[in-house]
């Protein structure tokens, strides 16, 4: 329980200031049922901070809004109604849906895309509790005044023992940042490594290549081929095999990269977007680029054969 009329004037001061009441119930829509969570917002501040996909904000205690994902778990549309309750108890509550929510995502205030949201009357008519709630959030109007307003408040309600736990969810976000940086790094190490190695291997192929049609660059050389066209002959091989390679490799990473982003994040909705996709011939065009540079001193040394000596190979 929060409560602190000093504490809320002070944050009122830097942006918008609302409790939160949750709670998980179970829920059913016509033929379809299962658990969802209910949250009790003031209704002055769903607007403020939750986006309509379409429909309107819940103006009585028997309106609510729905997340999209619940919307399309239980086939809900403007003008559904819920149960919320135990049935078998006989404790329900009918509602019905006015707004669909636009996807939020995770995030440390409001999971709303699998929730259903209403007005602080019907949570308390519903779960009792009134005035009585766990988390209370602040919405800054600047990104500068997180530390101030944090501080305040830490200071207007902890002063002699720790009644509240303050949390800036930007720690949150920086944290998550540094995660993400450590396994992009850690992945393009990795994807380093693997360029070091396929550059490698082409250099083995094409001195191989060399190696194995000694003979043949012998005979080009002795009916007049000249050193820059045998050069370019191996340049180009390189580069065949470069580009071929690249374009398999794009090929089998989006392939790849598609189903374990469908599996681990259920959506792709965002895996072909510019800002993803514009690594892919960049990608490309650094493989084909490694293979070039790795197969210029195999070209260079077959270019550069005797033609007797290279005759004279079996």
């Amino acid at each position: 329980m929060w409560r602190d009329d000093a504490a809320v004037q002070i944050a009122a001061k830097y942006g918008t200031i609302y409790a939160i009441h949750q709670e998980s119930d179970s829920i059913e829509a016509g033929s379809n049922g299962g658990r969802a969570t209910v949250y009790g917002l003031d209704p002055d501040v769903i607007p403020v901070i939750l986006n309509l996909e379409k429909g309107a904000y819940p103006k009585s205690t028997t309106l609510v809004v729905v997340g999209s994902t619940l919307a399309g778990r239980l086939e809900l549309t403007i003008g559904s109604k819920i149960d919320i309750g135990d049935a078998d108890e006989g404790d329900v509550t009918t509602v019905r849906v006015v707004g669909l929510l636009e996807e939020r995502g995770m995030s440390m205030d409001l999971n709303t895309d699998s929730a259903i949201v209403g007005s602080e009357k019907l949570f308390t008519g519903i779960y009792g509790g009134e005035g009585e709630y766990n988390q209370v959030n602040i919405v800054v109007n600047d990104l500068n005044d997180v530390d101030t307003v944090k501080t305040a408040i830490d200071d207007q309600l902890n002063r002699k023992e720790d009644e509240v736990t303050v949390q800036d969810s930007s720690r949150m976000l920086e944290s998550i940042t540094s995660t993400l940086s450590t396994m992009t790094t850690f992945v393009m190490a990795i994807a380093g490594i693997s360029l070091l190695v396929a550059a490698v291997s082409i250099f083995n192929v094409m001195m191989m290549s060399v190696s194995e049609r000694t003979r043949e660059i012998g005979i080009l050389r002795s009916i007049g081929t000249q050193r820059d066209e045998i050069l370019k002959m191996f340049v180009y091989e390189a580069s065949i095999l470069g580009v071929v390679g690249a374009a398999i490799g794009a090929v089998l990473s989006l392939t790849i990269g598609y189903v374990l982003v469908l599996g681990m994040v259920g959506t792709a909705e965002y895996f072909f977007a510019p800002g993803s996709v514009v690594y892919v011939p960049v990608a490309m065009l650094v493989g084909a680029g490694i293979c070039v540079v790795s197969g210029v001193y195999p070209a260079w040394r077959a270019s550069n054969l005797d033609p007797i000596e290279a005759l004279r190979a079996e």
